[in-house]
């Protein structure tokens, strides 16, 4: 009977680690453009990724930045989630037409 409270638990955070949402492929390939550009990119290597959300897009995709964030970019700390996902999916779309993978 002492056994049944920690099986109980331990079924339990099983079955919350297996629920919990899982990063995109496109996702999942975009951050790790983008975490290339921050290492490699001469523009944006020496400046904290906090402050360089613009320069990193605009490393992953030109084009793409352009046409998301070209006429407003990114406020310091802003968080705009459905131009992040028009931005994902171009460049993503964009990678796959050059598999760059």
């Amino acid at each position: 009977m002492a056994a049944f409270p920690s099986t109980s638990v331990t079924i339990l955070l099983l079955l919350f680690v297996l629920s919990a949402p899982k990063a995109s492929y496109k996702e999942t390939s975009i951050k790790s453009a983008r975490e290339k550009c921050h290492r490699e990119s001469a523009a944006c290597s020496g400046v904290k990724q906090v402050f360089a959300a613009n320069c990193i897009s605009r490393c992953v995709s030109e084009k793409c930045y352009n046409e998301v964030y070209g006429t407003s970019p990114l406020e310091f700390g802003e968080v705009d989630t459905a131009r992040e996902r028009s931005f994902v999916e171009c460049a993503f779309q964009e990678r796959r037409g050059r598999k760059e993978w």
